[in-house]
């Protein structure tokens, strides 16, 4: 039962300076709470709420809040049963997020705090409409993670509506020769990427996982990519071990691969890129090499390995090829993420419709 009581001897206590303590027991512990001197009502009032809360099995340990948002955060990361490229995404919208209240117990982190995050001060550096959901992804995850394991009483996360947007993709087109420039200032056994990420679409970690076994009839087949922390071989994504990727092999890329093998060699088990550090190639590694080439090409501070996939997307459907065959190829999850993210390079099919149309109905005896 929770008691409303003084821890000094003055003779009046009522009258007295000291403040009211709360003393109860909840959870196997004893646990107290201090109110001013003439706030006894206040004091009162806490008592019984904190035995309603017992009763009902609502009690939240103040004290278990305590922990910060940014420590509690490292351990969801650590914790998540996602792949590595996933976690490397939630660590990078921690960077963003714990200027604003990393360091805050997270029982003390309000809803206008986070609104103001992201609907403010993220889109104000400015951040994309993807790296803002990704953060808010993250909060919501650990703070309802953080209600379940009883440290707060409710997540003030929830609900949060983020701006509408456009999730088209948006990237710099390389000319031939920032191409050529790009591929020439990498070091000389990773060039051929460059090639692989434009010509077949492919992701970094794919790219870097290009078996010789895989090539061949004008097609190129995946089943694995480098996954990061430690560097390793692994699924692609959204696919289960084993699972495998047709993708058109264009012949400037083919030719490529033919003078990459010669002039470097395979490994052991057959793979295109051997690696510097570690067996497979680290993502730091190569990203730092990318930026250094991608400077000397001229191309903007803004484009990365990715926007060579978005190249191979573009290319293809403003060219007419299905669809639904690229997005089998770009290894996506389903046609619909295709369709917003590449939809403005899908020629108009309203001029092509009435020509049909009304070619058919003229034929009609």
């Amino acid at each position: 039962m929770a008691t409303v009581i003084k821890k000094c001897d003055c003779p009046d206590q009522r009258r007295c300076r000291h403040g009211w303590v709360v003393r109860y027991r909840a959870n196997g512990r004893q646990h107290e709470k201090t109110f001013p001197h003439d706030r006894k009502t206040l004091a009162n009032d806490f008592a019984a709420q904190v035995e309603h809360e017992k009763r009902s099995g609502d009690y939240v340990d103040p004290k278990a809040g305590d922990v910060t948002f940014q420590t509690y955060a490292e351990r969801w990361i650590t914790q998540h049963p996602g792949a590595d490229n996933s976690k490397t995404t939630y660590r990078t919208a921690l960077k963003h997020i714990t200027p604003a209240f990393g360091g805050k117990a997270i029982r003390k982190v309000t809803r206008d705090e986070i609104r103001d995050l992201l609907l403010e001060t993220m889109p104000a550096k400015p951040l994309g409409a993807s790296q803002i959901g990704t953060a808010y992804v993250l909060i919501n995850a650990v703070l309802s993670e953080a209600m379940r394991a009883g440290r707060i009483r409710a997540n003030p996360a929830t609900g949060i509506k983020l701006p509408a947007v456009q999730v088209a993709a948006d990237f710099t087109m390389p000319t031939r020769k920032q191409l050529d420039v790009l591929a020439e200032k990498l070091p000389a056994d990773w060039a051929l990427t460059v090639w692989l990420m434009r010509g077949c679409g492919l992701r970094i970690g794919e790219a870097l996982a290009v078996n010789e076994r895989g090539i061949g009839g004008g097609r190129l087949r995946i089943n694995e990519q480098v996954l990061d922390r430690p560097p390793r071989l692994g699924p692609l994504k959204h696919r289960k071990p084993g699972d495998s990727r047709e993708i058109p092999l264009p012949a400037y890329v083919a030719e490529r691969i033919d003078t990459h093998i010669t002039e470097h060699g395979i490994t052991d088990t057959g793979h295109l890129f051997r690696g510097r550090s570690h067996e497979y190639v680290k993502y730091l590694s190569y990203y730092e090499a990318f930026v250094n080439s991608r400077d000397k090409a001229g191309l903007p501070a803004t484009f990365t390995p990715h926007d060579l996939r978005h190249v191979f997307a573009s290319v293809a459907l403003s060219n007419n090829v299905p669809i639904t065959d690229v997005s089998r190829w770009l290894g996506h999850r389903s046609v619909d993420l295709t369709y917003r993210t590449y939809s403005h390079f899908v020629p108009n099919a309203f001029d092509r419709a009435r020509e049909v149309l009304d070619t058919e109905f003229a034929e009609l005896e």
